[in-house]
């Protein structure tokens, strides 16, 4: 088993993450429609073209609102919260700062993401579990993590 170190998010990092984690993967998506409605309505100047335009611009948009939404919610104010967790082959024991413990088994992962400074470990399509990178106590500290319990997380 390991600690790390303590940890604690502010909204603005919570929708941070996921704009990393659910918006820019697909971002050459909506581009890529942009451009196309684009060249279609610079060819053929018409009202559903530009109906098309404006709704593939809107979809971004109401993505990251969406998003924004989601870093609010309730169901991840835990992560607002100082934490430090201990982690062990099937489940992480997150230690809150006024002394509460919740326990989260490895089977209640659906699904992960790593980006460039964070694990993230979803519980559901809204609700996820951070572990920066830099709270590893050391490096074999987060081989550990990465060999007994994030690699098993996800579609099977």
């Amino acid at each position: 088993m390991i600690s790390t170190k303590r940890i604690q998010l502010t909204e603005k990092d919570i929708f941070i993450l996921l704009i990393q984690s659910k918006f820019m993967p697909k971002l050459w998506i909506h581009l890529l429609f942009i451009v196309l409605i684009l060249i279609s309505f610079t060819i053929l100047r018409d009202l559903v073209n530009l109906v098309l335009l404006l709704l593939v611009i809107a979809s971004p948009l109401i993505s990251v609102f969406q998003l924004y939404s989601v870093s609010r919610s309730r169901s991840n104010a835990f992560l607002k919260n100082g934490k430090f967790y201990e982690i062990d082959s099937d489940k992480i024991v997150i230690k809150f700062d006024d002394g509460t413990d919740r326990v989260i088994y490895k089977s209640r992962f659906k699904n992960k993401h790593e980006t460039k400074d964070h694990y993230l470990l979803y519980l559901s399509d809204q609700s996820f579990l951070n572990i920066p990178k830099s709270s590893f106590m050391n490096l074999e500290d987060e081989e550990y993590f990465l060999n007994a319990f994030y690699s098993q997380i996800g579609p099977r």
